[in-house]
């Protein structure tokens, strides 16, 4: 089950989040050839971003947020078996069924839809802390930050299970502390 997909920086590579089992898939651009997996981190990854050197990902089924930078990620290099096993990955957990991620232009804050519990978490990136969570419709799952930053959209499923929840679209204004 492929999820999240995002390109590195060179555009050298495609990175895929195998959500239904472990790890990242790492597509070589140029020869469009599978390269490997890298492993190390929490399984069943949702969505995956990459911001100012780093690679960040949320994990629906652990509920955490991880990242770390892409430079020592690739610094290891593949095995034999086609495995790069990192394990230095910075780690928050925000919630039963992490979904969606986004990171403001400048790395400093992380917004994750936490869709078993219903809001939204922002994570300080610098130290991979929760700082706010704000309530939101049931199963929040899609999110995009406005380019300026001043607005989060969120997109909430439905669930048969569960009556009336789902096709919900909310605006949130995003107020930024002074330091």
């Amino acid at each position: 089950c492929l999820r999240g997909t995002v390109f590195t920086p060179d555009n050298n590579k495609l990175l895929i989040a195998k959500m239904g089992g472990e790890g990242i898939a790492v597509i070589d651009m140029d020869s469009r050839a599978y390269i490997g997996t890298i492993t190390g981190a929490y399984a069943n990854l949702r969505h995956l971003v990459i911001n100012n050197g780093y690679l960040m990902m949320s994990s629906n089924r652990f509920g955490v947020v991880q990242k770390a930078k892409l430079e020592d990620i690739f610094a290891q290099g593949f095995d034999d078996n086609s495995k790069l096993v990192f394990k230095k990955w910075e780690t928050v957990t925000v919630g039963p069924g992490a979904r969606t991620i986004d990171v403001t232009d400048d790395g400093k804050y992380i917004f994750a839809c936490v869709n078993d519990a219903y809001k939204v978490v922002v994570i300080d990136a610098k130290t991979m802390t929760k700082i706010a969570e704000v309530d939101a419709a049931k199963f929040p799952v899609g999110m995009a930050l406005s380019p300026d930053g001043k607005q989060l959209v969120t997109t909430s499923q439905g669930k048969d299970s569960v009556p009336n929840t789902g096709n919900t679209v909310m605006v949130f204004e995003v107020v930024y502390k002074e330091n």
